[in-house]
């Protein structure tokens, strides 16, 4: 067994925390501007995109396995 072999493991929990970061970031932004409180509502809006991103990034190629194979 390679070490390649395990590497979509941290590529997604890197994907999901950037991915997540950048979403979030911009929801907040365009809610809050520069207002104070924004980098908190940052963080929290973070905090429940990353899970959800993690789950999603489960059922996402199983769904576009089927539809290729519906093709």
């Amino acid at each position: 067994m390679t070490a390649a072999r395990y590497a979509p493991i941290p590529f997604g929990f890197i994907l999901s925390g950037l991915i997540s970061r950048l979403v979030s970031g911009i929801a907040a932004g365009r809610a809050a501007g520069t207002a104070e409180g924004m980098l908190e509502l940052w963080m929290r809006n973070r905090a429940m995109a990353t899970p959800a991103l993690r789950i999603v990034a489960q059922i996402a190629p199983r769904r576009a396995a089927r539809l290729v194979r519906a093709a």
